[in-house]
C-alpha cells in the first residue's frame, strides 16, 4: 500500500529500515565497481556515507579512495572532521584526493574558459 507525503510523491514502503536499504546499496555498489571513490564534503550526510562505505570495505578486506573538495570557505571545525576522517580511516583508503577550488579557477582562467 501506498502513502503519499506532504510533498505529493508517492512512497512505496519497501520492507526494511533506513540503514538495512543503505548499506545494502553499498554493498551492490562494491558488487558492481573494482574501484570506488567517495566524495567527501565532511557534513553529516557524507559523514554517514563514509562511515557505511568502511564498514563494507573491511568486510570484503578492499579499499577505497575519497575526494574531498576544499571550497577554501569551509569552517575550522569542518576541516579538523575532515582531517580526523581520513586518519581514522587511513587503513582501509587508498587516495585521499584533496582538490582546491583556485587552483582549478587559475586553470580555467589559464585556458581561457572565464
Amino acid at each position: 500500500m501506498s502513502r503519499i507525503d506532504p510533498a505529493g510523491s508517492r512512497k512505496i514502503p519497501l520492507g526494511t529500515d533506513v540503514l538495512t536499504a543503505a548499506r545494502q546499496r553499498v554493498a551492490d555498489t562494491f558488487d558492481q565497481f573494482e574501484r570506488l571513490c567517495l566524495s567527501f564534503s565532511g557534513g553529516k550526510d557524507s559523514t554517514v556515507m563514509l562511515h557505511l562505505v568502511a564498514e563494507e570495505v573491511r568486510k570484503r578486506q578492499r579499499k577505497f579512495s575519497i575526494l574531498f573538495i576544499d571550497w577554501e570557505v569551509q569552517y575550522n571545525a569542518t576541516l579538523t572532521h575532515v582531517a580526523a576522517m581520513r586518519e581514522r580511516y587511513s587503513g582501509c583508503t587508498g587516495q585521499f584526493y584533496r582538490n582546491y577550488m583556485v587552483r582549478l579557477k587559475r586553470q580555467r582562467e589559464e585556458w581561457g574558459l572565464i
